[in-house]
């Protein structure tokens, strides 16, 4: 009985030390394949030399010197130019050891259980990409003339980085050189996301309101806009005021903050339609922060369809006494023939932190 318990403490110690040998040896090769990569000393066997990211020094330097906080940041994309450099010092490191084939081999299998534990993840996040949204976004992107030079959002610049003249949407003055800037005059194309943080919203609005740029193409807060000298469709259009005239539309939701004086909603609309325009015209009483927002839902008979909020005029700040008219591309999945209920509801807030909800306003729609 001593024997055989001898026995198995016996082998339980081997194995014990065998693995952690088995470790030792993982955590040693890994140390060294991170010393050969990143350079921090040269490789023990001397094999290795400190070269493969000289190439990226002056990248580097020019990120880490830089006046502009963002070039220090994670958040933007300078750091990624010398991803490059990384991967370059990494594969010639990897091959520099073929004396630890085996190391190596238990390397690459460890990332491909690793990957296929992560497939699951990775289906996810492509069918979340693959939504009704971001087909419309590519297809509005695809529509942009491919040497035409372009105006777009942050967003979208990676997008169509490949052109030759590429413009940031409402930038007016540079960073790096410190000077004002225009929009070019050859600039034809200007895409806009409106869902994503647009910086500075004032030379937005004032593209948007330039009756030379005429709406091509707008599906919720995607919008295409292109340079139409006269007689063009903006995006938003600015009314006359109201006020003192007996003519003053029929305010349909009101606040003190801001009236929702015209609703226009399509009567009949074709089976299997995925867009529901709504055209509003807003008369603003007080400075609008950028959070107001008008809520969309779409019912047939008792079931709710839809139900979507957005911000009033795309989030681009209102004055007071201004009067706009704007038109929204609501998606909304296929409709089969039907009757359905457009309900609108809207929630603003006043400089002071004071909220106000008004609604809901229904219109009936056909669809056949």
């Amino acid at each position: 009985m001593i024997r055989l318990f001898s026995l198995k403490a016996l082998l339980i110690f081997k194995l014990s030390v065998r693995l952690l040998q088995f470790r030792l040896n993982v955590v040693d090769g890994i140390f060294k394949i991170f010393n050969c990569t990143f350079l921090i000393v040269d490789d023990p066997v001397g094999e290795i030399k400190p070269a493969y990211l000289l190439l990226g020094t002056t990248l580097f330097l020019q990120n880490l010197l830089s006046k502009f906080q963002g070039q220090q940041s994670v958040l933007y994309y300078y750091a990624a130019t010398m991803t490059a450099f990384i991967f370059y010092a990494a594969l010639n490191s990897l091959g520099q050891w073929k004396k630890h084939e085996r190391l190596v081999a238990m390397i690459i299998i460890s990332l491909f259980i690793f990957s296929a534990c992560y497939i699951p993840e990775w289906n996810k996040r492509a069918f979340l990409n693959n939504t009704p949204m971001s087909n419309a976004r590519h297809a509005i992107l695809s529509k942009i003339d491919a040497a035409a030079p372009v105006a777009a959002s942050v967003n979208l610049l990676p997008c169509l980085a490949t052109r030759k003249e590429l413009f940031v949407a409402g930038r007016t003055y540079n960073t790096f050189t410190h000077l004002t800037e225009r929009l070019a005059d050859n600039v034809m194309f200007a895409v806009i996301d409106f869902s994503m943080p647009l910086g500075n919203t004032h030379a937005i609005k004032e593209l948007v309101l330039n009756k030379d740029w005429s709406v091509d193409t707008a599906v919720e807060d995607m919008v295409l806009l292109k340079r139409i000298l006269g007689g063009a469709h903006p995006l938003i259009e600015t009314l006359p005021s109201s006020r003192g005239h007996s003519s003053a539309p029929i305010n349909i939701l009101s606040n003190p903050v801001i009236t929702l004086e015209t609703l226009d909603i399509p009567e009949l609309l074709p089976h299997g339609t995925t867009l529901l325009p709504i055209t509003y015209g807003w008369d603003i009483h007080e400075d609008l922060p950028e959070e107001g927002r008008v809520s969309v839902s779409l019912f047939k008979g008792n079931q709710q369809i839809l139900g979507k909020a957005r911000l009033i005029a795309y989030g681009l700040p209102l004055k007071k006494g201004e009067r706009i008219k704007e038109t929204y591309n609501t998606l909304v999945p296929p409709l089969s023939p039907g009757t359905y209920t457009v309900s609108i509801d809207m929630i603003v807030n006043s400089l002071g932190n004071k909220y106000y909800w008004s609604g809901p306003v229904k219109r009936m729609v056909l669809v056949r």
